[in-house]
């Protein structure tokens, strides 16, 4: 609730809600739910639009098989100025067609605030998720 009315977070502030976020699904979804996290050492100097990160958890866990016999793993990865969330493809049989709003929420998030663009790979192996972040001393302030 603290970061709903910031268009723009510290990636140190927005990482440890994700912490906190991924030990939720870890306790609701156990073995059958993995975190892969790569990179994430410097996060003080940069920006990023908030909750981000999770929407693409959410997304991951909508569409996708998430068992115990064959988890879900989520890559998280620092990388080249983004943010990289992505996950093997394994969907669900039930899955209903998308509507797209949690990706476009963030595109336009993205475009609005920061003025860039995310970037969206997919095939039938992998789906991809690149969310651009900000050196935070090229922003005033990131409590807007």
């Amino acid at each position: 609730l603290e970061i709903k009315d910031k268009s723009m977070v510290s990636l140190e502030e927005e990482w440890s809600f994700t912490e906190m976020y991924m030990f939720l699904l870890k306790t609701r979804f156990e073995n059958a739910l993995h975190f892969e996290v790569k990179n994430f050492d410097d996060l003080k100097n940069w920006g990023i639009v908030p909750l981000c990160i999770q929407m693409l958890f959410e997304n991951a866990i909508k569409h996708n098989v998430v068992s115990i016999s064959d988890p879900l793993i989520v890559n998280i990865e620092l990388m080249d100025g983004y943010i990289q969330v992505s996950n093997e493809i394994k969907k669900r049989l039930d899955d209903a067609k998308s509507m797209g709003t949690g990706l476009e929420n963030i595109r336009n998030r993205c475009n609005l605030i920061l003025g860039k663009q995310i970037e969206i790979q997919s095939n039938e192996k992998e789906f991809a998720v690149r969310i651009p972040i900000v050196e935070i001393v090229a922003h005033e302030s990131i409590d807007h």
